[in-house]
Order: structure tokens, then C-alpha cells, then sequence
């Protein structure tokens, strides 16, 4: 998953001209090969994050008035898309045209998914004398089962 991840922020990257790479590099890095890429930064401008999900920017912006998306602000009003952003949206987008979900079932997941997750790490921090019966090994494949027909990709760490 992270190398294909990092496949489409190349192909995306390759896609801009520089007046676009000012709006995603701070500047002491423009021009620069050697940004570390944080997990959960907010890097991607609306037109680099529509790319990256092949959605229309006018997409991204109804999904942030119906509040399923919080893009962070620049100073100047800007989006900017984290990666955790970026596999939400990708969520949104598998549940609206792969099980036909409206915007009130997606969010519904999503609210869903968020729960599962909490779930499935109270599971996996139990003490280990229960985790000795099975139990929460098998509670955790069968949550793993729900969040993969709610299209979530577990290679990413949860938030």
C-alpha cells in the first residue's frame, strides 16, 4: 500500500508546474528533493488531492460542506489534504460507487468505521490472560471482516 501510495505522489507531482508546487512546499523547500513526508501532514492542494483520488475538485468541496471531510486552512484560505484526508476520501468514494451508499449512508459508516476501530484497539490492548482464550483474536479478524466491507484499508495506521 505505501508503495502505492507513493506511486501516485509521484505521478500527481508529475502533473504540476511550478506555480502549483508553491502552494504545497513550505518555502526553504522549494526546489528542494529532500522533504520528509510526515504521516498525517496536510501537503496536498485541492487539485493535487482530486488527482490523487481521480474526483472532480468540486467533489472534494461537497464533501467538506456536508462535513465529511475537515481539510486543513492555510493562512490564506487554502486547503491542504493530509494523506489521512486522502484515505477517507478514498473510503467516500469506494461507498458511493462501489455499494451505492448517499452522502447520509457513507457518513453513517464513517461514523461506523471510527467506532470499530476504537473497538479493535481496546481488543488488542486487553491483558494478556484474555487474549490466551482467543477471544479477542477472534473479535479482532471479525472486526477486520466489518471495516473491509465499509472499504477500509488496514495497512494505514488508524487515527
Amino acid at each position: 500500500m505505501e508503495k502505492q501510495r507513493e506511486k501516485q505522489i509521484r505521478y500527481a507531482a508529475s502533473k504540476l508546474t511550478w506555480n502549483d508546487s508553491i502552494f504545497i512546499l513550505p518555502p526553504r523547500q522549494r526546489g528542494s528533493e529532500a522533504m520528509a513526508f510526515r504521516h498525517g501532514e496536510p501537503v496536498f492542494v485541492i487539485s493535487v488531492a482530486a488527482r490523487l483520488l481521480e474526483m472532480h475538485p468540486q467533489t472534494l468541496r461537497k464533501y467538506e460542506r456536508e462535513g465529511l471531510i475537515a481539510p486543513s486552512r492555510t493562512n490564506g484560505n487554502l486547503r491542504l489534504y493530509s494523506d489521512r484526508d486522502i484515505e477517507r476520501l478514498r473510503q467516500v468514494k469506494y461507498l458511493v460507487e462501489e455499494r451505492g451508499l448517499n452522502l447520509a449512508g457513507v457518513q453513517l459508516a464513517l461514523e461506523l468505521t471510527n467506532r470499530l476501530r476504537e473497538l479493535k484497539a481496546r481488543a488488542q490492548s486487553q491483558d494478556g490472560t484474555r487474549a490466551a482464550n482467543g477471544r479477542p483474536e477472534a473479535l479482532c479478524r471479525e472486526m477486520d471482516a466489518v471495516l473491509a466491507l465499509l472499504g477500509v484499508s488496514e495497512e494505514a495506521p488508524p487515527r
